[in-house]
């Protein structure tokens, strides 16, 4: 899969202070707060889009999971392709 910019994108995350952008790519996203009346109202908010590859949406579709791989901080609370859902967490 690759990060995609999308409509919604306002800032661009580079890599960590320990690599070099030689070795972690930059990647569009939406950095705001969560905004829903809910119990996590306030909260830090960042949304970023990936798009499949033809070989990748073959595998989707032979029923092959989605695997998400996270360095350091909090993992996303949910996978969505809709940007509307991806900023009201529950």
């Amino acid at each position: 899969m690759s990060p995609v910019k999308f409509e919604q994108s306002n800032c661009e995350f580079g890599p960590p202070s320990d690599l070099h952008e030689s070795q972690c790519m930059r990647i569009p996203g939406f950095k705001g707060q969560v905004n829903n009346g809910k119990s996590v109202d306030g909260a830090p908010l960042v949304v970023v889009a990936w798009k499949p590859s033809e070989e990748e949406l073959i595998r989707l579709k032979e029923g092959h999971p989605i695997y998400l791989s996270v360095i350091g901080g909090l993992f996303p609370h949910f996978l969505t392709t809709d940007f509307k859902e991806a900023i009201n967490p529950a």
